[in-house]
């Protein structure tokens, strides 16, 4: 391996380790609360994130979105990965019979501790996920899912579409 290429490599590392660190410091003030050692790798789409509070060492990937119009709640050891949803908002199915409008609405979402939002995994308003529960990848969450047990190790795997 060359010089120039060995070069390249750390340059690369130390940048990504620095980037990484400005970018959870930043998210971390902008949050409503938010535990220690956060980490955000990548660029993350957060709305309202005065209504987002995270637990301690979670970790959140590249190109997620938490639209946080009603609280979101994310316990300690909370893994979300890349391009998940989070959303506290949403838009009801029927029209308004008065004024033939679909209303917004907003809806609290928890995520217990240890939690793991695989990637492209959507998780609706309304929604509480418990301990040590994982949501598989691409899978739509519409309903709670306190599977696991107070307690135990017990992991929830939670597939398919319209889980809940």
């Amino acid at each position: 391996m060359s010089l120039l290429s060995t070069l390249c490599r750390f340059w690369h590392r130390q940048c990504h380790r620095v980037c990484t660190a400005v970018r959870s410091r930043y998210w971390a003030a902008c949050f409503g609360k938010c535990g220690a050692r956060l980490r955000i790798y990548g660029p993350i789409c957060v709305r309202n994130p005065e209504n987002v509070t995270i637990g301690d060492d979670c970790t959140i990937n590249d190109w997620c979105v938490l639209d946080a119009k009603a609280s979101i709640t994310i316990g300690d050891r909370a893994r979300i990965s890349t391009g998940a949803v989070i959303s506290a908002a949403g838009i009801e199915r029927f029209a308004d019979a008065a004024t033939g409008l679909r209303m917004h609405y907003a809806k609290p979402v928890v995520l217990g501790t240890n939690v793991w939002i695989a990637t492209k995994a959507i998780v609706l308003p309304g929604v509480t996920i418990g301990d040590n529960s994982i949501v598989a990848a691409a899978a739509v969450v519409t309903k709670d899912s306190n599977r696991s047990r107070p307690g135990t190790k017990n992991w929830s795997w939670l597939a398919g579409v319209g889980i809940g």
